[in-house]
This record gives C-alpha cells, sequence and structure tokens, in this order.
C-alpha cells in the first residue's frame, strides 16, 4: 500500500509529486509479471458520501489508466477499488 500518489483537491487529477510513486509501482509490476494490483481509491470526508465514492472510483481510474498508458502495464493485471 501506498499513499504517495495525491491528487489535486476534489479531483481525480494526479499532481505531479505522484511521479515517483507510480513509476515505482510501474517498475514492480513490470519486474514482476504474474503480480497483480487492486487500486483503490479514497477520498476525505469532505463532501457527501455519493459524491465521495465517485471521486474515488475517478481518482482509481486515474491511476490506473496511468499505469496502462503511461507505463504499458497491462490493463487485465489492474482491478478498481473505490472507498471513502
Amino acid at each position: 500500500m501506498t499513499h504517495e500518489i495525491r491528487f489535486a483537491f476534489n479531483s481525480a487529477e494526479i499532481l505531479p509529486e505522484s511521479a515517483a510513486a507510480l513509476r515505482e509501482i510501474a517498475d514492480v509490476l513490470r519486474r514482476q509479471s504474474d503480480l497483480e494490483l487492486i487500486v483503490e481509491g479514497h477520498t476525505d470526508n469532505v463532501g457527501g458520501a455519493e459524491h465521495n465514492l465517485d471521486l474515488s472510483r475517478r481518482r482509481a481510474d486515474a491511476v490506473k489508466l496511468w499505469l496502462v498508458d503511461e507505463a504499458g502495464i497491462g490493463e487485465i493485471r489492474l482491478t478498481r477499488q473505490a472507498r471513502q
């Protein structure tokens, strides 16, 4: 589990300071080709439950998309999960 991936407030936009953590995750996935990853999105307690669940999903999707598009990780190895 990593807490190094940061997002803009109330957004699924990944902040630039998250690049190192994303690259590290991608490197591990490349080295261990049989490894699968559950990508969880989280939010704070600001906003309603429905809004935060949607934001959590969008954040997990943003990380998953980065790993697929930027790092070339097979989407089949990534599962998205959302939490508040």
